[in-house]
């Protein structure tokens, strides 16, 4: 019994260990791409290949035993912008006359009468509604399904809670799930 125990915790420290030498390895940002490459630097060739001169030389320079360390260094900007070359410019291209833009698709009138519902009940719902009405949807669907009741109200609250962070509601995620199930099933599940 006692051996197990030892064997467990060797374990244990092993994989801790290896978990913190893992984690140490990823931990800096040394591997992120910074400054502006220089056009000089990537256009100049790091090896040359040059004819043997007088005296039996290889090396570009005439030396007799540095054959490859002739290669210029690259030069480095001393004042980088950090943008990338290929970034997009910084104001944005001014769109045509009479472009359309997004366009919101019809509604049908049981959307917007589910729409209605919830604005009467106080529940805020974001600018095109399609959240609320995706919703809506699951809600019916869930309920055709037979899925417990708990597990609707739950998807509903997380729905309704991350709606109310966006829209600005005062309403508590709960509260707001209730009123969605309830509209729900009063009004668009079964028109």
């Amino acid at each position: 019994m006692m051996r197990n125990a030892v064997t467990r915790g060797i374990v244990a420290t092993a994989v801790v260990a290896s978990g913190i030498g893992l984690l140490a390895g990823c931990g800096s940002n040394d591997s992120t791409a910074s400054g502006k490459p220089s056009v000089s630097a990537a256009a100049k060739p790091t090896a040359t290949a040059a004819a043997p001169q007088q005296g039996g030389s290889t090396a570009p320079g005439g030396s007799h035993g540095d054959a490859g360390a002739a290669a210029p260094a690259p030069t480095i900007d001393p004042d980088p912008t950090g943008v990338a070359a290929t970034a997009p410019p910084e104001t944005p291209e001014a769109l045509p006359q009479g472009f359309p833009g997004p366009t919101q698709p019809p509604r049908s009138p049981k959307d917007q009468a589910f729409l209605d519902q919830l604005d009467k009940a106080g529940v805020k719902v974001g600018n095109t509604g399609d959240i609320a009405l995706t919703t809506a949807n699951y809600i019916c669907s869930a309920l055709q399904a037979k899925v417990p009741t708990d597990q609707v109200t739950t998807t509903v609250t997380a729905i309704t809670s991350s709606q109310s962070q966006l829209t600005g509601s005062k309403l508590k995620p709960a509260d707001s799930a209730a009123i969605y199930i309830k509209v729900a099933k009063e009004d668009f599940c079964n028109s």
